[in-house]
């Protein structure tokens, strides 16, 4: 009987441990610690990814007037892809706002990467389609794919929409950082990617000294060095804390795979969802922040095991 009720009791303390924990990519929301607010036209290529009916979901990038980069854990409710219906994106503006005065534009298909891995977040990126292509202006431009791997040392940028702090709310106004592209190989980079080395086709950045970072909710944001799309953010990493980096997909290694998504024809104002991946080999698809997930339960699981062992 004192066996059965110290377990119960353990169970029930794991339980709610596990239902207080956030699973979507819309709730682990929305943060650059310590950036600023973008002025003018400093990230024309930045677009807001709102649910219909909801709030800003993702960040994404524009990459052709038809077409926005961002991460496939954005596009995935569970492991199942989102219908493009349920997206609208607001471009050219520093508001993530439908109301902002921007440009609306609804979505037509929906690509993720057909080898997206969920719990190693392998392959991390998507192509939304829009219902009708955008005429570029200062403040509305695609930004063009970079051809060559990141050099380490080198100083990028990260545009997203979000709270500068750990306990605030989504801002309002588009944030701006400079990030550092860091060894893959270092400590740092290695224990935001859960221990384990970074695979090719990853890339570790951030700023070292405690207050500036990306956060939850930053996901699919892009990473721009030298006027060019490096990456798409798919591990936030600490959220400014000291020696803390973020994790983005290398876009040169997905470089032909987005351009033939980009060359793909689709009927015009049609809906429907594109085909995709989403785990393949693996626990299925994610939504946002599910390697993040799995990482955070297995964390509260490891000393519960543990005493029901000494029980």
């Amino acid at each position: 009987m004192p066996w059965s009720i110290e377990c119960s009791t353990v169970i029930a303390f794991v339980v709610c441990l596990l239902v207080a924990a956030p699973i979507e990519a819309s709730e682990w929301q929305q943060r650059i610690v310590g950036g600023s607010n973008a002025t003018g036209n400093a990230c024309p290529h930045a677009v807001a990814i709102r649910l219909v009916g909801r709030d800003f979901h993702c960040n994404g990038a524009l990459i052709t007037t038809q077409d926005v980069l961002t991460a496939a854990q954005c596009v995935y409710n569970g492991n199942v892809v989102r219908n493009a219906s349920e997206f609208q994106l607001v471009l050219g503006s520093l508001a993530s706002s439908n109301s902002s005065g921007g440009t609306i534009r609804n979505v037509t298909a929906v690509w993720p990467h057909p080898s997206y891995l969920a719990n190693t977040r392998l392959n991390d990126v998507a192509v939304l389609r829009l219902s009708a292509t955008v005429q570029s202006s200062a403040s509305l431009t695609p930004v063009q794919l970079s051809t060559a791997n990141p050099v380490v040392n080198r100083t990028c940028t990260l545009c997203g929409w979000g709270a500068n702090s750990t306990t605030g709310k989504p801002l309002a106004t588009l944030q701006r950082l400079d990030l550092t592209v860091q060894p893959s190989n270092a400590t740092y980079c290695t224990l935001t990617n859960g221990n384990v080395a970074l695979p090719t086709g990853q890339i570790c950045a951030g700023v070292l000294a405690a207050g500036k970072g990306a956060c939850n909710g930053d996901l699919g944001g892009p990473l721009v060095c030298d006027a060019r799309l490096q990456g798409i953010l798919t591990v936030v990493g600490g959220c400014g804390a000291l020696n803390e980096t973020s994790i983005f997909v290398n876009t040169v290694t997905h470089r032909d795979w987005i351009n033939n998504r980009t060359l793909t024809q689709t009927p015009g104002g049609g809906g429907g969802t594109g085909g995709g991946g989403g785990g393949t080999g693996g626990s299925g698809g994610g939504g946002g922040g599910a390697a993040q997930v799995v990482m955070q339960i297995w964390v509260v699981m490891m000393p519960v095991l543990v005493l029901l062992a000494l029980l």
